[in-house]
């Protein structure tokens, strides 16, 4: 390490004391370490650039190449950072976009890129888990001592009851393509702007599905692998145009390295990113909360496209589980404030290994007598 070199601490690190040290964990980075409590000294003496030939001056105790092992080994481990380096880089990057301090920042970069256990490795610590420490219940009941409400089959809202009713998370894939209008019309569900309205603050777009503040927190883009009439290929849906443009027709192998190695996604035909534009709730919310509306509002979009995926007898499966560095790189998607958040998977529904053991006699008022209440297969 160069004399000349110029470190400062990170501004990106969260410390608690454990077994008798200092565990550090760089949010920005997710590198973790567990140092001693000089790491403090360090951390606190570095608040502000400094030069190696500084240090040493200020630290004549320390000899040279023990201070240069000590710093290098402290700018590995993301503690302190090199003046011009990449991490500095991203950490200026950090500093001029994102405006929701420390709180929502550890909580947002801790968990992106994050490696998820496989189905099978989940099933068996759940399997594991409950001989020990059984599953809280799923829902609560009344017992016979609530009131009871009409029978939703008598409402005038029968036939989007029966979509919704219809909704099924199906992972199986059961045909090699969808058709350009059935894509269309969960697009148009779920994210279009069906007008403007004035404001105080600006014209603001109006939308089929709740939004924090008007502010259109989401853009979709599409990874369209066997779509009819569609070349493959990732395109970008503009909410106001209703149209798809062509971003790259560079479309990755195998889709489920995207989404954690979920491999049932490799099938479908298409799938659906919901890419937050956190800039945009920003502009307006200085509160972190603003986050969590924004995490909200993915949850609205997302179930808009499932029920018209539903009604055009598609299945639109949903998964959080992102690789969202990869999904940035592939829809070409740069700025630091805008994150991958959803992705939801369409698909005709194949052959599914569950079927539905009870049904709620509220559930079965919807169909006709001579109907019988779907299944998952």
């Amino acid at each position: 390490m160069e004399l000349s070199v110029r470190l400062r601490g990170s501004r990106c690190l969260i410390m608690t004391p454990r077994e008798g040290k200092i565990l550090v964990f760089n949010y920005l980075t997710r590198q973790a370490a567990l140092c001693s409590t000089d790491v403090l000294y360090w951390v606190t003496t570095l608040s502000d650039w400094q030069t190696v030939k500084s240090l040493k001056r200020s630290h004549p105790h320390i000899d040279t190449a023990s201070l240069r092992s000590e710093l290098r080994k402290l700018v590995e481990l993301a503690i302190l950072v090199l003046d011009g380096s990449s991490e500095h880089q991203r950490e200026s990057s950090y500093e001029n976009e994102w405006e929701w301090g420390l709180t929502t920042g550890a909580y947002h970069f801790s968990l992106l890129n994050n490696v998820f256990e496989t189905s099978e490795a989940a099933v068996a610590r759940q399997l594991q888990r409950q001989f020990v420490d059984p599953s809280p219940r799923l829902y609560r009941v009344h017992q016979g001592g609530g009131v009871n409400l009409p029978l939703p089959g008598n409402s005038p809202v029968r036939p989007l009851l029966r979509t919704m009713l219809d909704r099924r998370s199906n992972r199986v894939a059961g045909a090699e393509s969808i058709s350009l209008e059935a894509l269309s019309d969960c697009l148009f569900a779920g994210m279009a702007i069906t007008g403007t309205v004035e404001t105080p603050t600006g014209t603001l777009p109006l939308q089929m599905t709740p939004s924090g503040g008007a502010r259109n927190a989401y853009e979709a883009f599409v990874m369209a692998y066997r779509v009819d009439g569609l070349s493959p290929g990732v395109y970008h849906y503009s909410a106001t145009e209703h149209s798809l443009a062509l971003v790259s027709t560079t479309l990755p192998e195998r889709p489920s390295a995207l989404l954690s190695n979920q491999y049932w996604a490799d099938d479908m035909p298409a799938i659906v990113f919901l890419i937050a534009y956190l800039e945009r709730l920003m502009w307006k919310y200085s509160d972190p909360n603003g986050y969590r509306v924004a995490l909200i509002e993915a949850g609205h979009k997302g179930q808009n496209i499932a029920l018209a995926a539903a009604a055009r007898g598609l299945t639109a499966c949903p998964t959080a589980a992102l690789q969202e560095d990869l999904v940035k790189s592939f829809l070409q998607v740069e700025r630091m404030t805008q994150t991958p958040v959803y992705a939801l998977c369409l698909s005709e529904p194949g052959q599914y290994d569950f079927t539905i053991s009870s049904v709620n006699p509220a559930a079965a008022s919807i169909y006709e007598a001579s109907e019988q209440f779907p299944s998952l297969n």
